[in-house]
């Protein structure tokens, strides 16, 4: 993502920040601050969608078929679709695990193995891999000790089939290899708190 997607923003010392909060249909902010975020870069680079993938990096991100459905709504079933994955638990994604997945996004798209493949965030990559920095960002953020147990049904649900299921292990090996699994570093403090990140957040 560019540059300029990234600013530094003051977050109180319990990890209180506007954008960790729900908005009025119990959506955290930082989802809909990434997704525009993801948006901007997905239509910055559109023309890269048309060229033909030169690289495996490239072609795992593109996968078998694009998902139609915006990153917004993409991204508020999948929210929408962990809580109701499972009937026993109230599992819930934080909204910090959405800042981190904009790091880590971030940090995917800076890595070595990621410039010289030639990766973007075009229309044809973007649901994948914002679908795999949301599932390192929950796996490695959120606060609860319950995870779901069936993302690949949440993702295939989320991207009308598109994504299919199982398809998203070989992606997300692909992008904690790119990025050296550098995923606990100044970026995530204990218990997933945003206090500790350095006070920085995902900004526009």
């Amino acid at each position: 993502m560019a540059a300029a997607a990234t600013t530094t923003v003051e977050v109180s010392d319990d990890g209180d920040h506007p954008v960790l909060r729900d908005d009025e249909r119990g959506i955290p902010r930082s989802l809909s601050l990434l997704a525009a975020i993801v948006e901007a870069d997905a239509a910055r680079h559109a023309a890269a969608a048309t060229r033909p993938a030169e690289s495996d990096l490239v072609r795992a991100f593109r996968g078998g078929a694009t998902p139609t459905v915006a990153i917004g709504e993409f991204l508020e079933r999948i929210h929408a679709f962990v809580r109701l994955e499972s009937v026993r638990h109230d599992i819930r994604l934080q909204a910090t695990c959405y800042v981190l997945a904009g790091i880590y996004l971030t940090r995917f798209l800076g890595s070595a193995a990621a410039v010289e493949a030639g990766i973007r965030v075009d229309p044809s990559t973007a649901h994948r891999l914002v679908a795999a920095a949301v599932f390192v960002g929950a796996k490695f953020g959120n606060t609860s000790d319950m995870l779901p147990t069936r993302w690949t049904s949440v993702f295939e649900t989320s991207s009308d089939a598109a994504i299919r299921a199982g398809e998203m292990a070989g992606p997300e090996r692909r992008f904690l290899r790119a990025v050296d699994y550098r995923l606990s570093s100044a970026a995530t403090g204990s218990g997933g708190s945003a206090a500790p990140w350095s006070r920085r957040c995902i900004g526009a």
